[in-house]
């Protein structure tokens, strides 16, 4: 029986993940004959992972915690093998993907890394430091005009 982990993703659209293998491939050069260079293959079947999107007014599928989506029974050498060859991707660098045989260790990681911002997140005009304060929404303009 394969063993199965519990995988949290707070990248909101969630992600396919792919393993591939190096293989060696003849290419054509200009000016005749070939040259031999490395090529990913991609092995077996993708597995989607969760996010933490869903449609306006929708629940979303997957369970959320600390604002991560929970995906249960990945197959757990696959995304073993998937983090290694991912391990300098900006999702796995900055902790937006990790995973544990646990779904209880799953929760409590995600629970503690709910700081953790994919830089995804809906702006909030009235709060995000990162808008000009001179910036109005449209009904605060209406209200100015009609003044």
């Amino acid at each position: 029986m394969p063993r199965t982990i519990t995988v949290a993703c707070k990248v909101p659209n969630g992600l396919k993940l792919q393993v591939h293998e190096m293989h060696d491939f003849d290419e054509p050069v200009m000016g005749g004959g070939t040259k031999t260079v490395p090529r990913a293959t991609p092995i077996g079947e993708p597995v989607f992972i969760a996010g933490t999107a869903a449609p306006f007014g929708q629940m979303p599928k997957a369970e959320i915690v600390g604002g991560y989506a929970l995906t249960r029974n990945v197959d757990a050498d696959f995304f073993a093998k998937w983090m290694e060859q991912n391990k300098d991707s900006a999702v796995v660098r900055n902790h937006l993907i990790f995973a544990h045989t646990s779904a209880a260790k799953v929760r409590d990681q995600a629970n503690d890394q709910a700081d953790v911002r994919s830089g995804l997140e809906p702006i909030a005009p009235d709060t995000d430091p990162r808008i000009p304060r001179g910036i109005k929404t449209a009904d605060e303009q209406k209200k100015k005009a009609a003044a």
